[in-house]
């Protein structure tokens, strides 16, 4: 037995040992099921900061987070659309960053599109 809702009124115990509730007339019972069930993961999901320093000149910096280990695309475009420049990296579970060398990128907006696992995520950044 999981759990139970016993419907007198308990003082006392109750709780913490459930063997010894003065109350013998349980309205309910929950049995947990033994399988079937993902466990609640304990670590936050994939984020990505706003990127330091923003505006930028010659590099731009971006703190991420990776709820596990896997693939994570990065994609550099210009305002219209256009793909600057693509990288592809193995990311380890926990706290990481992204460098990116903007030698030779003209002033500007851009974007940087970030994908880990089917979750993208876009920052916007300026180019002085």
């Amino acid at each position: 037995m999981c759990g139970y809702i016993c419907d007198n009124t308990v003082t006392g115990g109750c709780e913490a040992d459930p063997s010894s509730c003065p109350c013998q007339h349980f309205t309910s019972t929950i049995t947990c099921p033994t399988s079937g069930i993902a466990p609640i993961p304990d670590s936050k999901p994939f984020a990505v900061d706003e990127g330091f320093p923003n505006p930028a000149s010659s590099s731009i910096r971006f703190d991420y987070s990776a709820p596990y280990e896997g693939a994570m695309s990065l994609t550099f475009v210009d305002i219209l659309g256009k793909t600057v420049s693509m990288s592809n990296s193995l990311v380890a579970q926990g706290d990481g960053n992204e460098t990116i060398n903007l030698t030779g990128a003209q002033p500007g907006g851009y974007y940087c599109v970030f994908e880990f696992n089917g979750v993208r995520i876009t920052k916007r950044i300026e180019i002085k």
